[in-house]
């Protein structure tokens, strides 16, 4: 009989763990979730991730009616307003030697 160590189980718990966690929060175990599906069902295997997610999103405005109704910005784009904002500043910061003297 093969006994495994205490501390050898402890971090098989916690390894499982911290798989679990992440595996939760993909579309792939939404998928499986929502239709009790197993990680080898054929419905499962031959699904897309745009399928997974088209489906998700299909849910979800189901679900929330009103969400159907919030106006998306598609062509937003979060670099060019960071990099706006950098450009800014940069501005700024050449004008700081640009003081009076008060007196």
């Amino acid at each position: 009989m093969l006994l495994r160590s205490g501390l050898f189980a402890a971090s098989l718990a916690k390894e499982a763990k911290r798989k679990g966690k992440e595996r939760a929060t993909t579309i792939e175990f939404w998928y499986r979730q929502k239709y009790k599906l197993t990680k080898s069902d054929p419905r499962f295997l031959d699904a897309t991730i745009e399928e997974m997610n088209a489906d998700y999103w299909a849910h979800y405005y189901f679900d929330n009616p009103k969400a159907k109704d919030e106006i998306e910005d598609e062509d937003f784009n979060l670099e060019d307003e960071l990099q706006k904002i950098e450009d800014e500043d940069s501005l700024d910061d050449a004008d700081v030697d640009d003081w009076e003297s008060v007196v």
